[in-house]
């Protein structure tokens, strides 16, 4: 296989992974910050850890788009439909 074609394979593999993973954790995200919050301090410590986290990971996806070389103009396409989808998870994640 040659370099050009194992890069497309990558960004391929990338940009089918991406948008259900962006999905799945703003979903999380939603439906887990929307539990009703807890009174001991312990717990709420503990959903407000688990919040963060989960914003980081989202944070990471968004990096990983930002800074991956290999999403070229090849994937135009497929990258809109990403970007569409990052404005949507920040509507949906704003407060």
């Amino acid at each position: 296989m040659s370099e050009g074609s194992s890069k497309d394979g990558q960004a391929g593999s990338l940009l089918a992974f991406l948008p259900d993973a962006i999905t799945r954790v703003v979903e999380s995200y939603t439906s887990f910050s929307h539990q009703s919050m807890p009174l001991d301090a312990k717990e709420f410590a503990a959903h407000h850890s688990a919040c963060k986290a989960a914003l980081m990971h989202l944070d990471a996806l968004f990096k990983i788009i930002k800074t991956t070389p290999f999403l070229d103009d090849d994937h135009n396409d497929q990258m809109a439909d990403i970007s569409a989808l990052i404005e949507q998870a920040k509507k949906d994640l704003a407060p």
